[in-house]
């Protein structure tokens, strides 16, 4: 087994229990792990498959073969330090996409607008020194006014505000 076998275990591994759905959503099934890594561990380490055909691997079959046949034999086929290399990896890289899909999700659109807002307001300090100067006394108080009459925090009442008061 050399390296690109083992990324391709990981890979393949945390794509089959880490997917999104046909809904868009994030999906994660801890108890296909076991199987696929046994079925991928298969692929590398034994010579004679069974589940496999000219078109790839036939899940069904592999999994009636799975629980049929003990799986220390294929375990006993790889060494004990890359068995362990390769799940932790496949741990760690599950952890990183629940986490990742976790974090996109809390991201709302008023975050995006007022980044947006504060790195516009950024850029012209920078560029003049003086925010005052850059947007105009006026257009801050009316932008201030407008935004705290709306009581709003939504991207679009932001962005009318912004843009009716030349801010933008």
């Amino acid at each position: 087994m050399n390296i690109h076998d083992l990324m391709t275990i990981v890979d393949e591994v945390v794509n089959k229990v880490c997917y999104v759905n046909d809904e868009s959503e994030f999906e994660y099934r801890p108890e296909l792990k076991d199987f696929y890594l046994w079925m991928f561990y298969c692929t590398f380490a034994m010579d004679e498959r069974d589940f496999e055909t000219e078109d790839g691997i036939d899940v069904n079959k592999a999994f009636e073969e799975f629980s049929k046949e003990d799986s220390v034999k294929v375990y006993d086929k790889i060494s004990p330090a890359i068995r362990n290399t390769i799940e932790t990896a496949i741990d760690k890289k599950i952890e990183y996409m629940i986490n990742s899909h976790r974090d996109a999700k809390n991201i709302s659109l008023t975050d995006v607008a007022l980044s947006e807002l504060i790195n516009y307001l950024r850029t012209k300090i920078t560029n003049s020194n003086d925010i005052i100067e850059a947007v105009g006394k006026d257009n801050i108080k009316k932008f201030i006014n407008k935004y705290a009459e709306s009581n709003s925090t939504e991207p679009n009442g932001i962005v009318k505000a912004m843009i009716d008061n030349k801010l933008v």
